[in-house]
């Protein structure tokens, strides 16, 4: 295993169970080209960053179960960032 899987193995260890869940919600959606890879990009750094907005979204799924809901509440959050470094 390379130096650089190493550290984002141990990054990943080290985060909070709701970030490693949106990180896995991230690499599915783009799996399922729901996203693309630059999407994924923006969505990993909102991850690690602890963005409030997703953590909200992921606790209303986990209390309703609407992926679709969970998804377009992700992508329309993307898009405002895109927006809002693109001004």
């Amino acid at each position: 295993m390379g130096i650089i899987s190493i550290f984002k193995l141990n990054i990943y260890y080290k985060l909070k169970p709701k970030s490693k869940m949106l990180l896995s919600i991230a690499s599915k959606m783009f799996l399922e080209n729901i996203i693309n890879k630059t999407q994924r990009g923006i969505l990993k750094e909102l991850i690690l960053s602890n963005d409030q907005s997703l953590i909200h979204f992921l606790n209303d799924y986990e209390n309703n179960g609407n992926s679709d809901l969970l998804y377009g509440n992700i992508i329309k959050l993307i898009e405002e960032y895109q927006m809002s470094i693109n001004k």
